[in-house]
């Protein structure tokens, strides 16, 4: 079995961007979310700082749609497919203190775009960790939103996947060795081999990546699951009060730990003392991931993990018409979802396991004559790399080939990269 491609990432930066919009910011909200406050959250009563609760945002029930249409039930927001991304466009925003919001995965496992079209005022926390690898189970770290799943050890089965996504963590060679998630920076461990990716830009919006599985004596390890991503945007302002906190940190893994996520802040006028962490667990065991503000006006703390990037309000998305891209159209000659599920607990492709298959390639906004890297992370043994030929056509679009793939049994989640000069 085999899933197809999410996100291809490991893109020059200078490719991706758009012009900045200055001072009269627009977020593209019109509202038909609704506001989202503690009584459209549903928040218990009684819930303050002295008694914080949780609450969570379904994220599948968003209604598949292009992201700047109407929301057809207000608050369930609109899932865009070719922008991978839930996105909800209220009035307003307010989390109060004591609030912690959570979000349940879609299916596509897409990051949360958060737009408004007045002030976004957060006391709460907005918390976008992936899940800890549970050393006493074998299953699957659930990453946040928009991030990758970690990968697991089952002792029983002799069974070891290394980290997923574009940066998972690696296995070393004896399957003991293990490395952490990566995203903005490499993942720490043992053997930090994963690749670092993304834009500092958060274009396109993604999470970090997976810390590998690992196992020693029979006993299994399971990787920590990358952090998500969220993109907050008023038209107004975002006021982040002392108490507040957005967090998107990495989770531990009893193998390699995953990488930190993205938090981008975009609006007229950014102010307050939040805390914002973009981290691995520990602050060092895995890839760093990114924070973005951009803002005219910005004043802000310094309580922030990383340092973020700062500049003027510019894009939401990326532009199509310009941005590179990657996928796999077909596999021995069957297509491949335009949007894939492309996670390691579902299938988008049934194949023969290990008999020699064909992947074609499609590339856009990439120049010929370059070659594709296609990451293959299996989930039941060690991942690997193959180079494709290389791609024929023209700018706008090519199209390469890898021959001799073998896909051992189990899921697979293939990604792809290519690197332009």
């Amino acid at each position: 079995m085999m899933n197809a491609t999410r996100w291809l990432t490991a893109l020059v930066v200078g490719w991706v961007g758009c012009a900045a919009m200055g001072q009269d910011f627009n977020s593209q909200s019109d509202g038909t979310d609704g506001a989202l406050n503690c009584a459209t959250l549903n928040c218990p009563a009684g819930c303050d700082e002295a008694n914080p609760c949780t609450v969570e945002i379904p994220l599948g029930l968003a209604a598949t749609a292009v992201w700047n249409t109407p929301s057809p039930v207000p608050g369930r927001g609109v899932y865009d497919a070719s922008e991978w991304a839930v996105v909800f466009k209220y009035t307003s925003i307010d989390i109060p203190a004591g609030v912690t919001v959570r979000f349940i995965n879609h299916s596509k496992g897409a990051p949360v775009v958060w737009l408004a079209t007045g002030d976004v005022t957060i006391a709460g926390t907005i918390n976008l960790n992936g899940a800890d690898g549970n050393p006493n189970f074998p299953s699957y770290a659930e990453p946040g939103p928009g991030g990758f799943a970690g990968g697991i050890r089952l002792s029983d089965l002799g069974f070891i996947s290394a980290g997923f996504g574009p940066g998972g963590g690696s296995l070393g060679a004896t399957n003991v060795a293990v490395g952490g998630g990566a995203y903005a920076t490499s993942g720490g461990g043992v053997d930090p081999g994963s690749a670092v990716y993304g834009s500092r830009k958060l274009l396109p919006l993604i999470g970090g990546s997976g810390g590998g599985g690992r196992g020693i004596n029979g006993l299994q390890f399971n990787g920590g699951a990358g952090a998500g991503a969220i993109l907050i945007a008023s038209s107004t302002r975002i006021l982040l009060t002392e108490s507040s906190s957005i967090v998107a940190k990495g989770g531990a893994g009893s193998g390699g730990h995953g990488a930190g996520g993205g938090i981008r802040l975009v609006s007229n006028q950014i102010a307050g003392d939040a805390t914002l962490r973009a981290t691995d667990p520990l602050e060092g065991s895995s890839g760093l991931g990114r924070i973005r503000l951009e803002s005219p006006f910005l004043d802000v703390g310094s309580d922030m993990i990383p340092l973020p990037s700062i500049g003027l309000p510019g894009c939401l998305f990326p532009d199509p018409s310009t941005t590179p891209s990657l996928r796999v159209t077909h596999v021995d000659g069957v297509p491949v979802p335009t949007d894939p599920l492309a996670r390691v607990t579902t299938d988008d492709l049934s194949i023969s396991a290990e008999s020699a298959s064909i992947l074609q390639i499609e590339a856009k906004n990439v120049p010929p004559g370059l070659t594709v890297v296609a990451r293959f992370a299996r989930g039941h043994s060690i991942s690997d790399e193959r180079t494709s030929t290389p791609l024929v056509g023209t700018f706008s679009l090519s199209t390469a080939t890898i021959e001799n793939v073998i896909f051992s049994t189990g899921a697979t989640e293939v990604q792809l990269r290519v690197e332009i000069p």
